[in-house]
């Protein structure tokens, strides 16, 4: 009887048996956030981007003459982590509309999806 209450309170192993079940979830918590983190940072950036290169070329003529200097120039705007984003610049009735359109591998540790992020900005030419 006595052997039984020593096996059974013994606690010294609890702490870290407690800890390798736990560790898993907190390791993807972790990588989640850092990642959801990274993925704002790029959707802001690209928002950015596409707000200051249909600006450019509304109110720039000289810099951001054509659809291939504001692509250019927003390309240059863009910081975002992702390199596959793309821009395309339009004239319509609303002024210049700039669209910009990047995807973000979102990885939790055990599964990477891939988010798609698209931006609009439209801005009138600026009269003289």
């Amino acid at each position: 009887m006595r052997f039984f209450h020593r096996l059974f309170s013994n606690r010294h192993g609890q702490t870290a048996a407690e800890f390798a079940l736990i560790l898993p979830c907190l390791v993807m918590l972790t990588i989640g956030t850092i990642n959801l983190c990274a993925m704002l940072y790029t959707y802001t950036s690209l928002h950015y981007a596409v707000e200051d290169s249909a600006r450019c070329a509304s109110v720039r003529p000289g810099t951001c003459s054509n659809s291939t200097t504001v692509n250019t120039y927003a390309l240059t705007r863009y910081s975002g982590v992702t390199t596959d984003q793309n821009f395309v610049v339009s004239l319509k009735p609303c002024g210049y509309e700039v669209i910009g359109t990047a995807t973000y591998a979102f990885s939790t540790g055990l599964v990477n999806l891939p988010v798609s992020m698209t931006a609009k900005a439209c801005r009138a030419q600026a009269v003289n």
